[in-house]
């Protein structure tokens, strides 16, 4: 029975055009050349995306531009009549940006920052890109002094606008708040607007000049940014946008934010699906009593300061309260500036336990958790469990793994039983715990690690694991060979996709991790060696079953009542 979806049929410049959409460079100059009918269409894709202005000062006449070392500038002057083309071509426009930045960082040459300054003071017409679209500023290798110019050469039909990264050291306050001034008064229509200034010395100025952008900004789909705080006022304007559905931003000093019983209006952020806030752990807090986030999927927390001991359960317990277990599926939190001195971390007495995560277990619909913070972890087997019961499909799990902070306490080769258990989907862990310990108990002897370290797994079979990859995180370890067993079957892996191990840590803790990496594939290839044989067996026995069948039926069947030939013959009166 045929579909009864019907599909209309394109026409042939329809099919012309998506053939050129998926066309290289080389390609599309070519159809560009071959007829009139192909070359509008070829020409429009040719130039819809431009990495800088070098193709379009390339179409001025040969004299008027040269090459200076890796760099395109004007040689002379170009005059009035010689724009034609450049403004031709300016019009199909649709992006500065990078389509491939492999291809755009094997350019021979870029523009030299004079070109623009020229194309400013000379230009023809006030806009010379009407119909851009996509602006995205690190196409320009240029310092951000220039980014007002350029803001100035371009049409009002701007949606997405990156600003990255914006160099203080070139680029003044003055000339960033007239910048944000612009886009506030000319883009109207902005969808994506981000800018990422790490360097930046923020002052009250700067701040109320994006406070004051964002607060005219009406069609936000996706707001980033990141170095630069956003004013409350401001946060609360982009909340009631419908339409956004990213937020990257800055949370002011908790001082700023005051919340009365519950957490905003019900219709706040009603469409926000993936939030990234740069945050304190105090100002967290606060926000987490302001505001509520309860259709977010997606959440990221960068915590800028070195956590409290007396502030740890109440960030934990805030995230609970701002978001909703029908939503959160994703929830990563990680110190913005990593301590990578191990001397230097243990200066930070502040411990996470596992009673200051019970909260998030609450969130059933958890699929990737990855938590690392600047202070000492201290886990347990029975809180992983809890993880593994409370996360069924959990399918990434790092768990402050990777930092140089001792441990209070570690979780046992047990712990990676629960997961394995009760966490089927699970296809990467970051976890360090102690694969030592038990090889100090008295069954040293037996030829793995004792059985109740499988935990619910013990005297049962391992169950079909997805694990592809696991980070041990500087985990200590004793018998590899016997860990290597241990880890073969709770995450039993077949062909190509073996177990990955990864953060050894240094040398002399990495010997054993080695081995156990290089014990794993053999007993991936056993185990392939024996479900081979065990399904030859099945299919013999298979094979003999219905063997013995034939021959019961044979056996069990009556003799035949047919009449032999000579009977047959006598009683024939035909039969002479």
């Amino acid at each position: 029975m045929s579909s009864s979806i019907q599909h209309r049929t394109l026409h042939i410049a329809e099919v012309f055009r998506n053939i050129c959409d998926d066309a290289d460079h080389k390609t599309l100059a070519i159809l560009a050349r071959t007829c009139r009918a192909f070359q509008e269409p070829a020409l429009q894709v040719l130039w819809s995306i431009l990495s800088d202005f070098g193709p379009l000062v390339k179409c001025f006449p040969a004299d008027v531009w040269v090459i200076e070392g890796n760099r395109l500038k004007f040689a002379r002057l170009p005059l009035p009549h010689e724009w034609g083309v450049f403004l031709r071509y300016a019009r199909l426009v649709r992006a500065l940006s990078i389509k491939y930045t492999w291809l755009y960082r094997r350019q021979s040459f870029k523009t030299h920052h004079s070109v623009i300054s020229t194309l400013c003071v000379l230009r023809p017409s006030l806009v010379l890109f009407p119909n851009l679209r996509t602006l995205d500023w690190p196409i320009m290798d240029l310092n951000g002094s220039y980014l007002l110019s350029i803001l100035s050469l371009v049409g009002d039909k701007v949606t997405i606008l990156r600003i990255k990264p914006w160099d203080p050291r070139t680029s003044s306050e003055q000339t960033l708040q007239a910048v944000m001034g612009l886009i506030a008064s000319k883009f109207r229509y902005l969808r994506i607007f981000e800018i990422f200034s790490p360097e930046i010395v923020v002052s009250a100025a700067i701040s109320a000049a994006v406070s004051s952008l964002v607060s005219s900004l009406h069609s936000l789909t996706e707001f980033t940014c990141l170095h630069i705080p956003v004013s409350p006022s401001s946060t609360m304007h982009l909340a009631e946008l419908r339409k956004l559905q990213t937020l990257r931003i800055r949370l002011p000093d908790a001082s700023t934010w005051c919340y009365s019983g519950s957490a905003f209006q019900p219709g706040s952020f009603a469409g926000l699906t993936n939030v990234l806030l740069a945050t304190t752990m105090s100002t967290y807090i606060s926000f987490s009593k302001a505001i509520a986030l309860p259709h977010i999927q997606d959440l990221v927390l960068e915590v800028v300061d070195d956590p409290a001991a007396q502030l740890i359960s109440q960030f934990f317990a805030a995230i609970r309260r701002q978001c909703s277990p029908l939503s959160l599926r994703d929830l990563k939190i990680r110190p913005r500036y990593v301590i990578l001195d191990e001397a230097g971390a243990q200066q930070n007495a502040a411990v996470l336990r596992s009673a200051d995560l019970r909260p998030l277990l609450d969130f059933s619909l958890m699929k990737y958790f990855d938590l690392a913070m600047n202070c000492r972890p201290a886990f347990d087997d029975a809180f992983i469990l809890d993880v593994a019961k409370a996360w069924p499909h959990l399918k990434k799990f790092h768990l402050g793994h990777g930092n140089p902070y001792s441990h209070e306490t570690l979780p046992s080769l047990t712990a990676l039983a629960h997961l394995a258990l009760y966490a089927p989907n699970l296809r990467e862990v970051g976890l360090r715990f102690d694969a030592a310990s038990w090889a100090k108990g008295p069954q040293t002897g037996c030829s793995g690690p004792p059985k109740h370290l499988y935990g619910d797994l013990q005297d049962r079979a391992s169950t079909a694991s997805k694990l592809r990859f696991m980070s041990v995180s500087r985990s200590p370890i004793a018998c590899p060979e016997k860990v290597a067993l241990f880890l073969a079957r709770i995450f039993p892996t077949s062909q190509p996709h073996r177990l990955t191990l990864e953060g050894f840590g240094t040398e002399a803790e990495s010997k054993g991790w080695e081995e156990v990496q290089r014990y794993l594939p053999m007993f991936t290839c056993i185990r392939e060696d024996e479900r081979l044989r065990m399904e030859q067996e099945r299919k013999k026995e298979d094979e003999d079953e219905d063997e013995d069948e034939d021959e019961e039926a044979t056996e069990a069947s009556p003799p035949s009542m047919e009449p032999s030939g000579i009977d047959a013959d006598v009683g024939d009166p035909h039969v002479q």
